[in-house]
């Protein structure tokens, strides 16, 4: 009788280790999928606010200039590398969908600065910033991206 009951208290034990074991087993993977979703959606939003950065800078659109404001070259028929128009860009609008929005559109000259467009809701968000000709001016383009 008393082997038994020690054998069962020991089988007891082991059981509630090996449940104990898995648990946290379960926890760390839920936790390692769950961080890794989390990444996944930050590189979306890192892609799609450089995605805009570049599509301003690189693109005309003149029906919707938040898909190119690139001052155009009218001798060569395209558009000029890193220079864009301020007054093409005034025309922007705010591009929204389920995933991600644009926040800002600002254009930073070195005295001054110009607000193309800012919302102030967005949680989780990041700013690409990069360096344009405007007017033969050098200016910082900067552009918020969020997704919450």
């Amino acid at each position: 009788m008393d082997k038994g009951f020690i054998f069962s208290l020991d089988t007891g034990i082991a059981t509630i280790i090996i449940i104990a074991m898995l648990f946290f087993f379960v926890s760390a993977t839920s936790e390692q999928a769950q961080k890794k979703a989390e990444n996944e959606k930050n590189i979306a939003l890192w892609k799609n606010t450089l995605y805009f950065a570049d599509t301003i800078i690189k693109n005309r659109a003149e029906e919707n200039s938040v898909l190119g404001s690139a001052a155009k070259d009218a001798e060569k028929k395209r558009v000029k590398s890193n220079e864009i128009e301020l007054m093409l860009l005034k025309k922007a609008e705010e591009i929204e969908n389920t995933e991600f929005f644009l926040k800002e559109i600002t254009v930073v000259f070195e005295d001054s600065e110009e607000n193309i467009f800012f919302k102030k809701k967005g949680k989780n968000c990041v700013i690409v910033e990069r360096l344009v000709l405007i007017e033969n001016k050098k200016a910082l383009l900067r552009i918020g991206g969020c997704n919450e």
